[in-house]
């Protein structure tokens, strides 16, 4: 819909939120001219029958542009190991159940005691245990993480 306001409610959803009444076509103008940024309606949002005649009003979506103050930083997180764990096989095997209480399904990579690389099949049991199976039985060391 188009046409002239004279006077305009602009009333956020939030029941925090902010109501903003322009009465005005010149205050749109300076809001947006002032840093106030574009103002995004949903004119579907309209309640025209609680309105006195002759005015009308719509939700605001959002106000691009108008940015308030940094808020305070968070108080620090709990102290963790980062979900990293080691393991050795020191006796050689083709199968590897290992057994981490991590609580979650992490990334494995494994490999034999002189550091070289080797893939193996890996399957998780459940999301505290990981079992590693190998063409050929060998021992080295598995990280999960």
């Amino acid at each position: 819909m188009v046409g002239t306001v004279s006077a305009l409610t602009l009333v956020s959803p939030d029941p925090n939120g902010v109501a903003l009444t322009l009465n005005a076509l010149t205050d749109v103008t300076e809001l947006v001219r002032n840093g106030g940024g574009a103002i995004t309606v949903d004119a579907a949002q309209a309640s025209p029958t609680d309105l006195a005649p002759g005015t009308a009003s719509a939700i605001i979506l959002g106000i691009d542009g108008i940015t308030g103050p940094r808020g305070p930083i968070g108080p620090p997180g709990p102290a963790g190991d980062g979900g990293i764990m080691r393991w050795h096989q020191a006796v050689a095997a083709a199968v590897w159940t290992i057994v981490h209480g991590l609580g979650f399904y992490p990334a494995v990579s494994t490999t034999d005691t002189a550091g070289t690389q080797v893939y193996g099949d890996v399957r998780y049991p459940d999301e505290n245990t990981v079992q590693i199976t190998f063409g050929l039985a060998f021992a080295g060391y598995a990280n999960l993480s």
